[in-house]
């Protein structure tokens, strides 16, 4: 799956995650959660296949808030009641390579 959340829920909750792919070192997410127990999630996973990225919470103005995550396997974790329902993940590995190539580091 795209996105799991972990908490007390009931057959009624339901979470949906639309993935966006805009270029090779970003993934954008939107999640809506529909139900009563919103404020019962725990954690919310994200999958990423990057070793190592940055991860952004999106506010509805568009302003951007890196948000802290342990990777969990091939997921991103974020703690806690979801804060935001679109997140942005950058691929700093690749982004690395980048920067090191235009300016001469390896």
């Amino acid at each position: 799956p795209a996105a799991l959340v972990s908490g007390n829920f009931t057959s009624d909750d339901a979470l949906s995650a639309s993935v966006s792919l805009p270029d090779d070192i970003t993934i954008e997410y939107e999640l809506s959660y529909t139900g009563e127990h919103a404020d019962s999630v725990a954690a919310t996973r994200l999958y990423t296949p990057f070793t190592k990225y940055d991860l952004y919470g999106i506010a509805s103005d568009g302003s951007s808030q890196k948000t802290v995550s342990d990777k969990k396997g091939s997921y991103a974790e974020i703690k806690g009641p979801m804060k935001y329902t679109k997140y942005r993940i950058e691929n700093t590995s690749l982004l690395d390579k980048v920067k090191g190539s235009l300016f001469g580091k390896k």
